[in-house]
This record gives structure tokens, C-alpha cells and sequence, in this order.
């Protein structure tokens, strides 16, 4: 009897002692897999900001994401029509506050006035500020609150901005508007793609996309 339970107790502490050295085994083994794959996995790039233009107009049109979280208003006023002003809704205050000015007269060189580029609180000429040199092809260039300077490049027809010492990397893409049989009503609206890494200067971006797209369309290559 005595000899029976003592077998009995081996046994069990055996199938413990085993069922324990699985369990640490099957850990040992998988865990190291899991932590690997978990160490090996490259930051995902953040998506880019798609902002819809409302119009196609560069003088009166609204620029906004999906939200409204980023809000642009452009407009010119009938009594002022060579005034055009833009204006970003304020997240906190749901206010508009007054960006920049762009005044045109007489098809001469646009005006800019704006309080936060460095020299243009007063109406200066917008080759000071976004430098176009006569070219083949449209190019203009200004810099970024770094200092460093974006260009903007007609691609295919497209309108890409890029930071002159990588050009081959596109950080804003225009896509143009599309329509229905090509004369009816728009099925997909105008939009500005927007690389994450670039909202810092998307204020002076949009300004200079209204004054480079204008020479696009008027099938300038400067002002």
C-alpha cells in the first residue's frame, strides 16, 4: 500500500515536472519569433492629406481635407476684382483669418502682401518671393519656414512640388478635375496630395500653387 502511493506521488510529480518543462520549452522557442518580427517591422509612412478644391477657379474657391480640419478660403470680390485674398479657418476660434493678398492689375506682375513672410507686410512683387526664371518649361521656386527651398514642376502635365535636393520625390501633386462625358457636371473634384512631412509650410504652398497655377493656365512660363 505504502509502495503503491509513493508510485503514485513519483508519477505525478513527474507528469508536472514534464508538463512544466514543455511549457517553458514551447515559450522559449515561439517567443523570440514573435519579439523578431515585431523588432523587423518598418514605421509606416504617414498617408498623405488630400485637399479638395471645391471650384475651379483660383479666384474664388474654397481648399479643404475631408474634415474641414484644414480649411482654405479664396476670394475676390466683385467690387474688387483685382484683389484676391486668402484666408485659413482657425481650428480653435472657427474664424477666418486673413493669410495673404494677391493683387493684379493690367495683366502686370501680381502683388503679394502677407505678415508671415519676412518683408511683406506691405504689397511687394511675387517674383521677390517665389522665383521663376524663364525656361522651356514652368518652374518656380520659394523657400519653406527651414529655409530650404520646394519647387514646383509641370510632370505630365501635372503640377508636383519637390525639395530641390530630391527631385525625385514628389511631396504635393495637383490632380486635375474630371467630367462626365468631358462637358457635364464634374465626377471627381480637383485635389491637392499633400506628403505629411510638408504641413508645416502648407500655408505658403497653397499661396504658391494659386500663383504658379495661374501662369500654367495662362501658358506663361513667368510673370
Amino acid at each position: 500500500m505504502t509502495q503503491s502511493l509513493v508510485s503514485d506521488s513519483v508519477l505525478t510529480l513527474t507528469s508536472l515536472a514534464l508538463s512544466f518543462a514543455h511549457d517553458t520549452l514551447f515559450y522559449c522557442v515561439r517567443a523570440p519569433d514573435i519579439s523578431s518580427s515585431t523588432m523587423s517591422r518598418a514605421p509606416s509612412k504617414p498617408s498623405p492629406i488630400f485637399l479638395q478644391l471645391a471650384t475651379n477657379s483660383l479666384s474664388n474657391n474654397t481648399i479643404a481635407s475631408e474634415n474641414d480640419a484644414i480649411y482654405y478660403e479664396v476670394r475676390t470680390q466683385s467690387w474688387d476684382p483685382n484683389m484676391t485674398r486668402l484666408r485659413r479657418l482657425d481650428s480653435d476660434s472657427r474664424e477666418l483669418s486673413l493669410l495673404a493678398e494677391v493683387e493684379r492689375k493690367n495683366n502686370s506682375e501680381p502683388r503679394i502682401r502677407c505678415n508671415w513672410v519676412e518683408g511683406f507686410t506691405e504689397f511687394r512683387n511675387s517674383s521677390e518671393w517665389i522665383k521663376i526664371p524663364v525656361s522651356k518649361s514652368l518652374s518656380a521656386t520659394f523657400p519653406g519656414v527651414d529655409g530650404k527651398l520646394y519647387r514646383w514642376l509641370v510632370v505630365k502635365g501635372a503640377l508636383q512640388l519637390v525639395r530641390d535636393e530630391t527631385p525625385e520625390t514628389p511631396l504635393v501633386t495637383f490632380h486635375r478635375h474630371h467630367r462626365h462625358m468631358m462637358v457635364f457636371r464634374m465626377s471627381k473634384h480637383a485635389s491637392l496630395e499633400v506628403a505629411a512631412e510638408c504641413l508645416a509650410d502648407l500655408d505658403a504652398i497653397v499661396l504658391s500653387f494659386l500663383l504658379v497655377d495661374r501662369l500654367r493656365r495662362d501658358g506663361a512660363r513667368s510673370f
